[in-house]
């Protein structure tokens, strides 16, 4: 099936299915907040911004509980709650949930990229800009094995001036935790699914075993995710307004959907908990919602697009996530001006650094 056919098959038809509405705002970041995450629970949020601070908020009482001055990016909370680790330049930092520094992994050589809890094993996944993946014990943070992402034969490719690999972006298990998928352009393509080999009697150490590519390599992602149920791996590219929905266990192609708006490029998505659903968030600050089942636009709200212009430069919707409870997504203010002034060239308005909580209603 053709991209072309492809998209004349999944027209969105904006039947609305999901009403949201404005739940609260949280302020305390002074610099553009790029990335929020929810805990496990939906009890606590994380969100990290360019003012070099990572912020942990209590959701039932929507106040900020622990500040840490640390340049954090790449959140991601440990399936038992008790932990979350985000990577800040070549290091990997593993907190408590009371703020606390547990560990610091600074085994990478280049600066860490992403980070990923295994699901089923003990375990910490990172990546960095050099194509390497290491893998943490979360017993002792001790590092277990280490592996580059780039063959033999594709890195004496790039040596001739060929695309090679321009570091892990972006890291996901599906759920059972056997695969896992990772942002890396080569010449393959531009996202890698890896099978992660457990220790047994046959394989004493870990190990990953490469089993394909998608998409071309000239279609780099900015968000990739498994559906809670695995049946779906959505890739979402960074520099079109496309999204890329293949099934999770064959790897096969299912659809590709292209965002309402041509003038809108995504930063990030996210699935529904129950995976009935994902949202998409664009630069113009504006989150469009899908419905899995029969791929049509089930509603989009404005979340931060006061600061979004046609001639602007930069993005106004930085990080998005959807609560475990179904009911809120939470996204984060990038634009460093709500108004535009055409004499001056420049933003005269309020900076818009907020979190927003949107509450979720299924109709």
């Amino acid at each position: 099936m053709s991209d072309q056919e492809a998209f004349r098959q999944v027209v969105p038809t904006h039947r609305s299915r999901v009403e949201v509405s404005l739940a609260g705002v949280l302020t305390g970041h002074l610099g553009p907040v790029y990335e929020v995450c929810f805990s496990p629970d939906g009890s606590l949020l994380l969100s990290a911004a360019e003012d070099e601070s990572l912020l942990i908020w209590d959701m039932a009482e929507r106040r900020q509980r622990y500040a840490l001055p640390i340049p954090a990016w790449n959140l991601a909370f440990a399936p038992d709650m008790r932990t979350f680790a985000f990577t800040s330049g070549p290091e990997v930092f593993v907190c408590s949930t009371d703020g606390n520094i547990e560990a610091r992994l600074g085994g990478h050589a280049s600066p860490a990229t992403s980070v990923t809890f295994s699901p089923m094993e003990e375990i910490l996944i990172t990546g960095d800009a050099a194509g390497i993946v290491r893998l943490w014990s979360r017993r002792t943070w001790t590092m277990i094995d280490s592996f580059a992402l780039v063959s033999p034969s594709l890195e004496h490719a790039g040596k001739q001036g060929k695309p090679s690999y321009f570091g892990v972006h972006f890291l996901a298990l599906e759920p059972g935790g056997h695969r896992l998928a990772a942002a890396f352009s080569d010449t393959r393509g531009s996202t890698q699914i890896w099978k992660l080999i457990r220790p047994s009697s046959h394989t004493p150490s870990w190990g990953l075993e490469w089993v394909r590519a998608l998409m071309e390599p000239d279609k780099p992602v900015c968000s990739i995710h498994f559906s809670p149920d695995g049946e779906l791996l959505m890739l979402v590219e960074a520099q079109r307004d496309q999204v890329w929905l293949f099934d999770g266990q064959t790897l096969e192609r299912r659809q590709v959907l292209r965002l309402p708006s041509e003038h809108q490029l995504p930063t990030g998505a996210v699935f529904s908990p129950d995976g009935q659903f994902f949202a998409v968030a664009t630069g113009e600050g504006v989150v469009w919602v899908w419905s899995t089942r029969d791929l049509d636009v089930s509603g989009t709200f404005s979340a931060h697009s006061e600061g979004w212009f046609d001639y602007s430069q930069h993005d106004t919707i930085g990080g998005i996530d959807w609560s475990p409870c179904g009911d809120k997504i939470a996204t984060s203010g990038m634009s460093s001006g709500t108004r535009y002034d055409e004499d001056l060239g420049d933003f005269t308005g309020p900076a818009d650094y907020t979190i927003k909580l949107w509450d979720i209603h299924m109709t």
